[in-house]
C-alpha cells in the first residue's frame, strides 16, 4: 500500500517478522497531524509486530512532521508494540534530526551508512 501527499510518499511493506513504513521525498506540511495522524492511528490499532519507520528515503523534514514521528513512537511504546527507526547516518541533517529520536524507540536505532546496517551503537553521528 502506498499513501502520497504532496511532495511526501509513505510505501507500507509488511513481511512476518515486521512493519516498515517506507518514507520518500519532503515533508513540508504545515499541519502533518491532519495528514498523518488518523493513517499512524489506525496502523497502531491493526499491527500485532515490531514496526520500523525507515526515512532514508526523506530529502527533508519540517520540525511539526518530526512532533507527529514524536508521538507515533510513544504511542506505539504505550501499547507494547516494538517500534525502531532507520536513517540515513551518510547525511547530517538527518542525523541531527532523527538522533534524538532514539530516545523514544523501544530497541537499538538501526542506521544506514549508505551501503549496509550497522547496529547503532557502532557509529557515531557526525
Amino acid at each position: 500500500m502506498t499513501f502520497c501527499t504532496g511532495e511526501v510518499e509513505l510505501s507500507f511493506g509488511n513481511t512476518e517478522a515486521e512493519h516498515r513504513i517506507y518514507w520518500k521525498g519532503t515533508a513540508n506540511e504545515r499541519q502533518p497531524q491532519l495528514l498523518f495522524g488518523l493513517l499512524f492511528e489506525d496502523l497502531l490499532d491493526q499491527v500485532q509486530k515490531p514496526i520500523v519507520l525507515d526515512l532514508c528515503g526523506l530529502r527533508h523534514i519540517s520540525s511539526f512532521t518530526v512532533v507527529v514521528f514524536m508521538r507515533f513512537l510513544r504511542d506505539a511504546r504505550a501499547r507494547g508494540l516494538d517500534i525502531d527507526v532507520v536513517y540515513d547516518v551518510s547525511s547530517s541533517w538527518q542525523c541531527m534530526t532523527f538522533e534524538p529520536l532514539r530516545q523514544l524507540s523501544s530497541g537499538p536505532v538501526e542506521v544506514i551508512d549508505g551501503t549496509s546496517a550497522v547496529p547503532a551503537s557502532a557509529v557515531a553521528c557526525a
